[in-house]
């Protein structure tokens, strides 16, 4: 069995509803092949059984672009691109998937493919089995399957009820014949049995009325039946869907209903005076639904005559406002594009390599001060507005590239028309090849780069000037770094020997502190000896516990002396293993009697098994300069209960030293200046700048570490927080 075959058995026996049946007419006073000859869809006529077209309307014949006589001559397999097999899996996934259609690709004659939606149907015309399918193109759109699946059932019941009913006209057809042969010999009874298929027939002809109406209805055009007058007098359920009206809403109504205004109303009428002249219309126009929604459609008219109607227009209407909007975004992109390359500067070219063609956008002519087509372009044309310097040297370069590659990129320059010359980039890539792999065809763009190319040659000149003047710098540059390293290491010395004289300062008032209180026990004890030996109550026992007394006060003098002689000896140089809570032990004892002066209470938490390899001398210095600074401070606010909070740990290889006081923190604009030499927040009398400059110096330098500030609460008020930071070393 033929594959047409297997295609009107499978409808014959609905096993599925196949698509939509063709409206083959509006209305019981046209006849089927007027319908087919002026509908606005593509119609085919198919042999059932051999798949030969038979007939094809006028929409077919535009649509595929074959004459009728041409398409006489085809099979429906040779507009149909899929291969039997192909054919049968689209009717099996059809049934599968419940659809009243099918998907083909069917070829134009001008060899152009084309995604049709096929909706057919099996008929029997003039006593042979045939298939009439209407195409509709949706190339542009999505198919979209479950648009009629609400239809399917009432549709399947109607093909059963067509089919039976074909069936019948069939069976009464031979039953017809039959009885022909004995007209001779049965005259009344034959005349008897015409009125009898008259009644049938006309009985039949009011179902067949009736079908076509729901056919119509399921159509997937909107059609109006309009009269002379520009009113509607007759529409089909997709007409009332599409613009949201009802049936008694339309009736009768002037077709200005659905246009968008009264002006456009008016711009339409010439395409009713075109219909008048029997001439064909088929043109987009906007409508407006009863929403007020814009909707353009793409509109089919034609007139029709008859016994029973005079001048009336079939009207079919297809949504195409998706379409309409794909096609304004693709012109708006291309309209951006031309600006862009416009305002850019860049052309586009296309090269026929085997035609030796060469097509310029209107930017490249532009680029060269030409009117667009100025001259036509080809090889020879392009090759006389290079540069002379450059003509070889792009030729070997394209050579060069499409060995290895299908981008072509080079920089030449052009001849403009007032004959002074333009740098342009080009890159062109190869889009077509020949059956050796040739490249025929190349696309590219030209880019103007001349503002570059001057700026290239300006950085240039400068780079020369530059480099000039850094080999002239560079003839003295090892002197005067000789020069700048001496005198740095001369302000470092003054900046030293001044912070030192500083600190003595500093430290003859500790040491006034250091010995008030021991003098005064001295004193106190030789006057008390005195005064008894005055009044002869002198015993040697006193004399022995005054002699101690002084004895152990004078040590203490002298361990004072020790100490501050040792902070100020010359040893930052020695390197030796210390613990650094000895070393914050003694600087705290140089302070202590300050501190206990002025009330300030120390607080110390202090790992006392931590040590370090260097000079604890230099330690020393930078933590005494840190408990200076924070006693400076806790003065200078007056704050009544003063603390000063000193940790001692190490963590992850670092010991950390951190000194902390409740003096109120320091400015946030400030914090990032305290180190620099000759910043100081106290008076000049107080102060010179250099005792956190040269602490940063020292850790930095002999520690390998740093020093940081940050504010920080110590019994609830805020106050500045010192971190020493450096690595434990090797020991």
């Amino acid at each position: 069995m033929s594959l047409c075959s297997r295609f009107f058995s499978l409808c014959k026996k609905s096993f599925f509803l196949l698509l939509f049946f063709l409206p083959l007419t509006l209305f019981a006073s046209l006849n089927f092949y007027d319908f087919f000859r002026t509908n606005h869809s593509a119609m085919l006529i198919i042999d059932a059984h051999s798949g030969k077209i038979i007939d094809a309307n006028n929409a077919a014949q535009k649509f595929y672009q074959y004459t009728l006589d041409d398409f006489k001559q085809l099979n429906i397999s040779d507009i149909n691109t899929f291969s039997q097999e192909q054919v049968l899996h689209e009717l099996k996934l059809a049934k599968k998937q419940n659809r009243n259609f099918f998907i083909f690709r069917h070829q134009l004659k001008n060899g152009e493919i084309k995604t049709v939606e096929v909706r057919t149907t099996p008929y029997v015309l003039e006593n042979q089995n045939v298939l009439i399918s209407i195409i509709q193109d949706i190339t542009l759109e999505r198919v979209k399957p479950n648009d009629v699946l609400h239809y399917q059932e009432q549709l399947e019941a109607l093909i059963d009820e067509q089919t039976q009913q074909l069936e019948k006209v069939h069976h009464s057809r031979l039953i017809y014949f039959a009885l022909a042969t004995l007209v001779l010999a049965m005259t009344i009874l034959i005349l008897l049995k015409i009125l009898k298929n008259l009644k049938k027939l006309k009985d039949t002809l009011a179902y067949k009325n009736n079908e076509i109406e729901h056919l119509l209805d399921n159509n997937a055009v909107a059609i109006f039946l309009a009269n002379a007058q520009r009113k509607i007098c007759k529409a089909n359920q997709r007409a009332y869907e599409m613009f949201g009206y009802n049936k008694e809403e339309l009736y009768n109504q002037s077709f200005e209903i659905l246009h968008i205004s009264n002006e456009f109303f008016e711009k339409f009428a010439p395409q009713y005076q075109k219909l008048l002249k029997k001439e064909v219309i088929s043109v987009d126009y906007p409508f407006k639904k009863k929403d007020g929604t814009e909707i353009w459609c793409s509109v089919y008219g034609t007139l029709i005559n008859c016994n029973t109607c005079t001048n009336e227009i079939i009207w079919t209407l297809l949504d195409i406002t998706d379409k309409k909007m794909i096609q304004k975004e693709r012109e708006t992109i291309i309209e951006k594009l031309e600006l862009t390359l416009e305002a850019t500067h860049v052309g586009v070219w296309d090269w026929d390599i085997k035609k030796n063609k060469i097509l310029w956008d209107k930017n490249l002519y532009h680029l060269l001060g030409y009117e667009e087509n100025a001259f036509k372009i080809t090889y020879e044309k392009w090759e006389s507005l290079l540069h002379i310097q450059d003509k070889q040297k792009v030729y070997q370069s394209l050579q060069k590239q499409l060995k290895n590659s299908d981008i072509f990129i080079d920089e030449f320059r052009y001849k403009k028309a007032d004959n002074s010359w333009i740098w342009i980039e080009v890159r062109g890539k190869v889009i077509r090849y020949d059956e050796q792999n040739n490249p025929l065809q190349m696309v590219g763009i030209n880019t103007d780069i001349t503002h570059l190319k001057e700026y290239e040659t300006i950085l240039k000149q400068e780079v020369a000037q530059k480099t000039k003047e850094l080999n002239a710098l560079n003839k003295h540059l090892e002197q005067r770094i000789e020069i700048e390293v001496q005198k740095n290491l001369q302000k470092d010395i003054l900046i030293q020997q001044k912070t030192r004289l500083a600190a003595i300062g500093e430290m003859i008032g500790n040491i006034a502190h250091q010995w008030r209180q021991p003098l005064s026990v001295i004193t106190t004890s030789v006057s008390g000896l005195k005064l008894k030996e005055e009044l002869d109550l002198l015993t040697s026992t006193d004399i022995k516990e005054v002699n101690e007394c002084v004895m152990k006060n004078a040590n203490f003098l002298s361990h004072t002396i020790d100490n501050f002689r040792n902070f100020f000896a010359n040893e930052e140089e020695v390197q030796r293993t210390f613990i650094v809570a000895n070393v914050l032990e003694n600087t705290i004892n140089i302070i202590k009697n300050t501190y206990d002066h002025n009330f300030i209470t120390l607080m110390c938490k202090i790992n006392k098994n931590i040590a370090y390899y260097g000079s604890e001398n230099l330690l020393s210095q930078v933590i005494l300069n840190l408990l200076t600074n924070a006693k400076d401070a806790l003065l200078a606010h007056n704050i009544k209960e003063k603390y000063v909070y000193i940790e001692l740990f190490e963590k992850n290889e670092r010991i950390y030293i951190t000194i902390q006081d409740n003096a109120g923190g320091i400015e946030h604009d400030i914090q990032d200046k305290i180190f620099d030499p000759y910043f100081t927040t106290k008076h000049q009398s107080q102060g010179t700048g250099l005792g956190l400059y040269i602490s940063n110096q020292i850790i930095e330098t002999h520690f390998n570490g740093n020093i940081y500030n940050e504010n920080k609460r110590l019994k609830q008020q805020w106050g500045s927080c010192f971190t020493i930071e450096f690595p434990k070393g090797h020991l």
